[in-house]
């Protein structure tokens, strides 16, 4: 009979040690958290519309409600309170720049300042300089003021100074203005014009824009954008306009927005601009953690990365991506119910992970799952 070596005491505790090693490399990796089906669930969440969404605007500016075909007030620069202090030694000025673009000039009526003196011991000037010329020069006794500049002396940037002259004869004191609700008022028209910015991107895949307000009066409603005419009519309830660039020459930057009457005043309200591009492209992205034995289960292959994601709705057919760090996954057709993708561990890395979803189609997704299931 054949014999077989004999194996110490101390022989066999290392074969077992030995053993007992290759089971815990082999099984620890997420023992603790896979379920008996052999799926370890990394992270759940929900996401929502993915994809080219119409009918969306990439942008609304709120205008509000304004009369149309009378002066027009735009607030270039407004000051809740502004405290003033001078004595022999020194005095506050306070110095602010006016910026008054060029679009104002051609229907500039004037420039008004207007504020209220809550506090004074008048024992000096308050002195009120626009672009270095002397507005106001007066010991103002506490109430209500208003100081009045022509056109001539306004240029598209300006600048404000405000100061108190010292206490003269009263050389122990301070002469002191608490000054209220300084506002710097611009009166033009009777023409409304709004400024709106386009960016490059915005430029690019520009398709439309589109002025919706609800109007009333006698009047005869002219409304242009950059000079051109986009509607004209008297307006009787909710109404829109309309611009594509086929209708208006647009710019990168700022664009004028103008609303003038025939015939009357024209009242509107809720009065917003809404623009609209070729594609509205929603992407979302989600993060999730993996641990160094995901990863070195999935690099073993005894494990790969799974995401599951439900799509309640389809609202356009197109293409779906889903990257993982930047990296394409292989995404099959979409369709309405459970998907499927899987990830490798040259996809995903120790941390943080971040899933990045988007397409060229319209999609509702509801939950989303973030799992390991074995290979």
């Amino acid at each position: 009979m054949a014999k077989f070596p004999k194996i110490g005491d101390f022989g066999w505790l290392i074969v077992i040690a030995i053993a007992l090693m290759a089971i815990f490399y082999f099984m620890t990796p997420l023992s603790s958290t896979v379920t008996p089906t052999g799926v370890k669930a990394i992270k759940e969440f929900t996401l929502g519309s993915v994809g080219y969404v119409e009918a969306i605007p990439a942008k609304t500016l709120v205008l509000g409600t304004f009369k149309v075909g009378q002066t027009q007030t735009n607030v270039l620069r407004s000051l809740p309170r502004l405290t003033l202090s001078s004595s022999l030694f020194g005095a506050d000025s306070q110095e602010y720049v006016i910026d008054v673009p060029s679009w104002y000039h051609d229907s500039m009526e004037k420039l008004v300042i207007n504020f209220n003196v809550a506090e004074s011991n008048m024992y000096g000037n308050l002195v009120i300089k626009w672009n270095g010329r002397e507005v106001f020069y007066e010991t103002a006794n506490p109430r209500g003021y208003s100081v009045e500049i022509t056109p001539d002396y306004v240029e598209e940037q300006n600048t404000l100074v405000v100061m108190a002259e010292g206490p003269g004869m009263r050389f122990w004191a301070n002469t002191i203005y608490d000054l209220r609700d300084l506002e710097v008022n611009l009166k033009y028209g009777p023409v409304k014009l709004y400024p709106f910015e386009l960016f490059p991107n915005e430029l690019q895949s520009f398709r439309n824009g589109e002025v919706q307000f609800y109007g009333s009066g006698p009047g005869k409603l002219l409304v242009k954008v950059n000079g051109k005419q986009i509607y004209y009519k008297t307006p009787t309830g909710q109404d829109s306009a309309d611009f594509s660039f086929t209708d208006v020459p647009l710019s990168m930057g700022e664009n004028i927005l103008s609303f003038e009457t025939r015939e009357g005043i024209v009242d509107l309200f809720n009065t917003e601009l809404k623009i609209f591009l070729l594609t509205n492209q929603i992407t979302r992205s989600r993060s999730f953690n993996l641990t160094s034995q995901d990863q070195l289960a999935m690099s073993q292959q005894r494990f790969r990365g799974r995401v599951t994601y439900t799509v309640e709705s389809i609202e356009r057919e197109g293409s779906l991506s889903i990257k993982l760090n930047g990296n394409t996954l292989s995404v099959p057709q979409p369709a309405v119910g459970e998907n499927t993708v899987y990830f490798t561990s040259g996809d995903s890395r120790e941390g943080k992970n971040t899933v990045e979803f988007s397409g060229t189609g319209s999609f509702e997704i509801s939950k989303v799952l973030i799992e390991l299931a074995a290979a």
